[in-house]
C-alpha cells in the first residue's frame, strides 16, 4: 500500500479547496448561531438534530476524559475526541486531530479549520478553549462544523467532476451512463488526491490509464462504488438521475469508503501474521523484506523511514522487527486524501478501548476491574475468555503503584499495557517526538532518500538472519519502559485508596517477586545450555 502514495504529490492535497467556503466566527456568543448564518446549506433544526445524534455517539468516551466541575474538556481532550470520533466513524486521519508522533497539547483542535478562520477570531476562540474549555455540546457542535465544512468540499469535487466530463449542464438530469461515469471521476480524483478545481479532461484520461498500476483495488472500487449508489437511489427510484441522488450517493461513499477500504488493511495484516515470530506482534525485517523480494512488493521501506514511523523495534540492533499494529496503521498506508482529512487503517486498538469504556466510565480504575474487563474482551487474534499471564498482571500493579493504586487510561504507561495484552491490535506506544509518521513523500521530501530499499540490502539482511536462526538462546521479548507520559491532563479530585492501597503494594511486589523468580529460573536454564551472553541494556517483561 506504500507505494500507492510514493506516486501521488500529496502536497496537492492542501489546494484542493474551493476559496468559498465560508468564515466561520468562533468568538460568537452562541456557537449554534453562528454555524447557522456561515453553514448556508444547513438549517438550524437540521444542525441541532445532527448535533444531538453527535452527542450521543461522542458521549462514552467523553465520560471517561478528565473534566473540570462544569463538565468541560481541555485543548488536548478536545483533539482526543475528535481524533477517536472520526477515526471510528469514518476512517478519517482529520488534519489538527491526529498527533502524528507529538503530544496531544502540540496544538489545538482547530488546525483543521484554521484555513477557514480569521487569525483574530481563532486565536479569541482558543483563548475561550484554554480559559474554560469545551462542552459536550460543543465539542458535537465542532464536530458537525467539520463534517459541514467535508459536505462543502464533496459538493466542489462532485461539480467539477461533471465539469471534466462536459456534463455540466447534465446535472438536473444525468443518463443512468453519465452518472456512473461521474461518480467513478469524482473516485478517481478522491483516492488520487487531485486537485479538482483544475483538472482537465487529458489530465483525467491520463490518470485512468495509470489507475491500475497506482491503485491495484481501483476495479473493486468501483464495483463497490455501483453497489452504494444502488443502495441510495433504491429509496428513490424516480430520481435516479437527479443531482440530489448523486449528491446522497457521494455522501454514502464518503461515510462508507474507510470500513469498507478497512478489509485491504486486514489483508495485509494477516499477509505479516504468516510471517510472525513467537505471537509477539513482530515479524523480523528480514522475513518482511524476503516476503518483499518474492512479490509482497508493498513491504519494501527502508530501515530509516520504519524507524520514523516508529515501526521498528531495535531493542536487538542485530535482530530488527517491525511492529505490526505501527506498520499497519501508519501513513504508509492511507488513501484516499481530502483537505480536512486522509483515509487510513483503522485502529483496531480503538474499538477494545471503546469497549473498556463501555464498562468502566471513568478516566482511571483499578487493576482488578480492568483484569475483569479485559479477560473476556476478544480481539480478532486473541480470544477470550482468557487468563492473563502473571508477568501481565504484574505490570498492571506495578503501573497502578506509579500512580496511587489507579491506572489512568490516557497515558502511555497503560497503552503500552494494551500493547502486550493485543499485541497485533494495538500500536507500541512512543514518547511523544520520539517517531514522526509521515508520508513517504514528505520522507523524501525532507531527507532526500528514497523510502524504498534496495534489492541488494533486501538480500542481505535475508542473509544475515539465516546466519543468526540457529542460535537457540535468543528467546524474542517485547520491549516494555517504564517512562509515562500522559495524552489528557490527570482527573482532579479522585479519592485515593487507604488501607487498600496498601494491600495492592503487598499485591504489587508478591506479583513481581514472582515474575522474577520465573524469569530467574529461565535464565538458569538457559545458561545451563548456552555459553551466549543475554544482553543487559534493555529490560524485557
Amino acid at each position: 500500500m506504500g507505494v500507492f502514495f510514493a506516486a501521488v504529490p500529496l502536497s496537492d492535497a492542501n489546494a484542493f479547496l474551493s476559496p468559498s467556503l465560508p468564515s466561520l466566527n468562533l468568538n460568537a456568543g452562541n456557537l449554534l448561531e453562528e454555524l447557522e448564518r456561515v453553514l448556508t446549506t444547513v438549517d438550524r433544526v437540521t444542525m441541532e438534530a445532527r448535533s444531538d445524534a453527535l452527542e450521543e455517539r461522542l458521549r462514552t468516551t467523553f465520560k471517561t476524559l478528565p473534566q473540570d466541575k462544569k463538565g468541560h474538556l481541555e485543548p488536548a481532550a478536545v483533539r482526543y475526541l475528535l481524533h477517536r470520533y472520526f477515526v471510528d466513524r469514518h476512517g478519517w486521519y482529520v488534519l489538527g486531530f491526529d498527533t502524528q508522533g507529538e503530544a496531544w497539547n502540540s496544538s489545538t483542535p482547530f488546525e483543521a479549520l484554521s484555513e477557514h478562520i480569521d487569525s483574530d477570531t481563532q486565536g479569541a476562540f482558543e483563548d475561550r478553549l484554554d480559559a474554560r474549555g469545551l462542552s459536550l455540546h460543543e465539542v458535537a457542535l465542532l464536530a458537525v462544523t467539520l463534517e459541514s465544512f467535508v459536505h462543502s468540499e464533496t459538493l466542489a469535487r462532485l461539480h467539477s467532476a461533471y465539469r471534466v466530463l462536459g456534463l455540466e449542464n447534465r446535472e438536473v438530469a444525468a443518463k443512468e451512463t453519465e452518472v456512473v461515469n461521474v461518480l467513478e471521476t469524482y473516485m478517481l480524483m478522491y483516492v488520487l488526491g487531485l486537485n479538482h478545481t483544475s483538472l482537465t479532461r487529458w489530465q483525467l484520461k491520463y490518470h485512468l490509464n495509470q489507475i491500475e498500476e497506482l491503485y491495484p483495488t481501483w476495479n473493486e472500487t468501483r464495483k463497490w462504488i455501483r453497489s452504494v449508489r444502488e443502495e441510495v437511489v433504491s429509496s428513490m427510484p424516480e430520481a435516479r438521475g437527479s443531482f440530489d441522488a448523486t449528491v446522497k450517493s457521494v455522501e454514502a461513499i464518503g461515510d462508507k469508503y474507510g470500513r469498507w477500504q478497512h478489509q485491504e488493511c486486514m489483508d495485509l495484516k494477516d499477509s505479516l501474521l504468516k510471517l510472525e515470530n513467537n505471537g509477539k506482534g513482530r515479524v523480523p525485517l528480514a522475513k518482511f523484506y524476503e516476503a518483499a523480494l518474492n512479490g509482497m512488493w508493498q513491504f519494501s521501506e527502508n530501515k530509516g523511514y520504519l524507524r520514523q514511523l516508529g515501526s521498528l523495534d531495535e531493542t536487538d540492533p542485530n535482530r530488527p522487527s517491525v511492529i505490526v499494529a505501527n506498520y499497519v496503521n501508519s501513513p504508509a498506508n492511507c488513501v484516499a486524501a481530502s483537505k480536512f482529512y486522509y483515509v487510513c487503517c483503522i485502529n483496531e486498538c480503538e474499538s477494545l478501548t471503546a469497549h473498556l469504556e463501555r464498562h468502566i466510565p471513568a478516566a482511571q480504575a483499578l487493576p482488578s476491574q480492568i483484569i475483569e474487563v479485559v479477560e473476556k474482551l476478544p480481539s480478532s487474534t486473541v480470544d477470550a475468555p482468557r487468563k492473563l499471564p502473571q508477568a501481565l498482571v504484574a505490570r498492571l500493579y506495578e503501573i497502578a503503584a506509579i500512580h496511587g493504586g489507579h491506572i489512568p487510561f490516557h497515558a502511555r504507561l497503560f497503552n503500552q499495557w494494551l500493547h502486550h495484552a493485543y499485541p497485533t491490535e494495538c500500536p507500541y506506544p512512543h514518547m511523544s517526538g520520539t517517531s514522526k509518521p509521515v508520508f513517504p513523500e514528505k520522507f523524501m521530501e525532507e531527507t532526500g532518500e528514497d523510502f524504498h530499499v534496495d534489492q541488494a540490502t533486501m538480500k542481505w539482511h535475508v542473509e544475515q538472519y539465516k546466519q543468526q536462526e540457529d542460535d537457540s538462546s535468543f528467546d524474542e521479548q517485547m520491549p516494555w519502559s517504564s517512562e509515562e507520559e500522559f495524552f489528557i491532563s490527570r482527573p482532579g479530585g479522585v479519592e485515593r485508596p487507604g488501607a487498600g492501597f496498601a494491600f495492592i503494594r503487598a499485591t504489587v511486589f508478591m506479583l513481581i517477586a514472582g515474575t522474577m523468580f520465573v524469569t530467574l529460573m529461565r535464565m538458569i536454564s538457559s545458561a545451563s545450555k548456552t555459553v551466549h551472553v543475554v544482553p543487559h541494556e534493555k529490560m524485557f517483561v
